[in-house]
């Protein structure tokens, strides 16, 4: 596995949320996943995306995802 992007984690009303760019999501699929780096081993990052349409307007370049809470569990 290679780094791709980055992000922040956040938590808001007892929701843990990835906060990252729309060019680091958009091509995330089940054959494409994104994964974080934890405690020396990767986790898939599965949850309910939202992300700015980069072919609608390049200048907003945002994504979040709230994680589901198998991956929080983690």
């Amino acid at each position: 596995m290679r780094p791709y992007g980055s992000g922040v984690l956040t938590e808001i009303n007892n929701h843990v949320i990835l906060l990252t760019a729309a060019h680091v999501t958009e091509n995330m699929s089940d054959d494409d996943q994104l994964y974080f780096r934890i405690h020396g081993g990767y986790i898939s990052v599965v949850g309910d995306l939202q992300e700015t349409d980069l072919n609608v307007d390049k200048t907003i370049d945002l994504a979040h995802i709230v994680l589901d809470q198998e991956i929080v569990a983690n």
